[in-house]
């Protein structure tokens, strides 16, 4: 009986500790796991102030998902019935409006003060950088006001629920992106999974984004000539009024895009199949005399675009060839090792396997909260398991929230949003990174949410805050019961390849692999970049294999 008693005291005090313990090493590794991610598409590289800003703002979403969401479930189903959540709940509500502060107001500023260097003052690079948000925060705020308006005379809705109603805002906005999101990630990355095991799979890959990114210096470097002629013809007629505020700046970058443009390593016929952009072409035509101070600076942010897009496109082509030939004797090895390449490809379609069963199980659970029935959903049988709080927290919470999270993320680091939107790696711009955090910020949070949900801990202190939209009589949680459905539309059209086409409809579309014409075509640029490493092209066991259509595999 004694030594009973000190086991259930041990195991109680255990539990104590690791309710708090567990979260915080999940933090930690997952803090970890950002910084290796940022250091990786090269985040450090950019000033202290950028990169601070943008480093502070994950690790608050980090602390959040991976910290407070834990200890908030394990609280609420297994803690006492007396738990005081006052200082919990002032937390939660002051970190998620923080976001919102960090996301859409201090970052953008400090991004966009380190992006706009075409500005010839330090004031004037400011002042563009703040009139850049107050104009599309002017925009933003006025539409919403017209649609707020429309909205409570039409409703009867009264002021006081108002802010309930930002929350079902940002609330809106956040599940949206798990609509998109998971609705891609969570059929595209399993299968993805389940084709890496092809010995051609990364090879194909790392030729589409090889191609793709020779394509993007081709353009960089015509336009790029352009932009070098409006450069010298503003050198001979600087106003004198502006030769010592401007001269600097001018010389600074004649220098670089000079530097840039000596490096030709393309054939010739793929920078003459590139159509010079009119914009560039018209910055050659201006006669620059009697230029204004704004017209100078029209000319370094075009200049500056295509110093950036020239530098980073042409580090990628270098990046992707220089891996394509170890890829390429990893292929080889594989189609005549039978015994390593079986191997391979089984644990591949095992993870893969994995993969779809989360998948089920998250889609079940949708379906079961769209239906009001939580209590016939798996997430919901394993999260009231009675266990010690630290295993429920360690093979249930942390699993299913990671899971749910990396998928967001790989979806999000591989979606179109911008053409200087790029992961490339130890290479990326500081606009990709920076809305790459900001949509994790918000998915984040509504992933948290709905999983509360499918769970049914409403009694979370999480969902307290995040629930307030439950205030709006008419709208109660209706998110929860229809947006899953619109997901469920996404990740069949993800299944059937036709999100594909309908994003090449806006001009987004990765280069197939094809017909054996193609396939010869696309190894020119890596002949021409690799010339000592051409033998292995012709390797009759690279010739042999069957290429399937590239579909992005993991984090390469």
């Amino acid at each position: 009986m004694i030594i009973e008693n000190c086991l259930q005291y041990t195991i109680s005090m255990i539990d104590f500790d690791t309710e708090l313990i567990c979260p915080a090493v999940v933090c930690a590794i997952a803090a970890s796991a950002a910084v290796i991610f940022f250091h990786y598409y090269g985040m450090f590289k950019l000033p202290w102030y950028v990169s601070s800003s943008l480093l502070v703002y994950a690790l608050v979403v980090i602390f959040m998902t991976f910290g407070l969401l834990p200890y908030d479930i394990s609280n609420s189903l297994f803690g006492p019935e007396d738990y005081d959540d006052t200082v919990l709940k002032t937390i939660i509500t002051c970190l998620y409006w923080g976001t919102w502060i960090l996301g859409w107001g201090l970052t953008p500023v400090f991004c966009c003060v380190y992006t706009y260097k075409y500005a010839l003052t330090p004031g004037r690079r400011i002042w563009y950088s703040i009139r850049y948000n107050l104009i599309w925060y002017a925009i933003a705020f006025t539409i919403m006001g017209i649609f707020l308006v429309i909205f409570v005379a039409t409703t009867g809705i009264t002021w006081n629920n108002l802010v309930a109603l930002g929350y079902a805002m940002c609330n809106g906005y956040g599940l949206t992106l798990i609509v998109f999101l998971l609705g891609h990630g969570l059929i595209a990355l399993p299968r993805s999974v389940w084709r890496a095991g092809d010995p051609m799979n990364r090879v194909n890959y790392l030729f589409d984004n090889l191609n793709a990114s020779a394509k993007e210096v081709a353009d960089s470097y015509v336009n790029g000539q352009y932009a070098m002629k409006a450069l010298m013809k503003l050198s001979r007629k600087i106003p004198r009024f502006y030769e010592e505020l401007v001269r600097p700046n001018l010389d600074s970058r004649i220098n670089q895009l000079e530097k840039l443009l000596e490096e030709k390593d393309l054939p010739e016929y793929f920078y003459s199949e590139v159509v010079p952009d009119k914009k560039y072409k018209a910055i050659v035509e201006n006669d620059w005399d009697g230029a204004t101070q704004y017209e100078i600076e029209n000319l370094f942010y075009m200049v500056d675009w295509k110093i950036i897009s020239l530098d980073e496109s042409s580090f990628a082509m270098k990046y992707y060839a220089d891996l394509l030939t170890p890829a390429i004797k990893s292929a080889i090895k594989l189609q005549k090792n039978k015994c390593l390449s079986f191997l391979k490809n089984f644990c591949m379609k095992f993870i893969s396997i994995i993969l779809y069963i989360q998948t089920a199980a998250y889609v079940w659970g949708d379906i079961t909260l769209m239906f009001n029935k939580t209590e016939i959903n798996i997430y919901y049988y394993l999260s009231h398991l009675k266990v010690p709080t630290f295993i429920n927290q360690l093979c249930v919470t942390f699993p299913i929230i990671g899971y749910l999270m990396f998928t967001g993320a790989w979806s999000c680091h591989l979606m179109k949003c911008g053409t200087m939107y790029r992961f490339i790696p130890h290479k990326s711009n500081d606009y990709t990174l920076y809305y790459w955090i900001v949509i994790m910020g918000r998915l984040a949070p509504s992933i948290a949410y709905n999983y509360i949900n499918q769970i049914d801990a409403t009694e979370t202190t999480l969902f307290k805050v995040y629930g307030e939209m439950r205030n709006i009589a008419f709208l109660g949680n209706a998110y929860n019961q229809y947006l899953p459905a619109f997901m469920f539309l996404v990740m069949i059209l993800v299944t059937f390849n036709v999100w594909d086409k309908i994003i090449s409809i806006f001009g987004y579309k990765r280069n197939p692999d094809g017909t054996n014409k193609e396939n010869e075509k696309k190894y020119h640029v890596f002949r021409a970049l690799k010339p000592e490493d051409e033998e292995i092209l012709n390797d009759s066991v690279f010739v042999s294999l069957n290429t399937l259509p590239s579909e992005q595999p993991l984090l390469y």
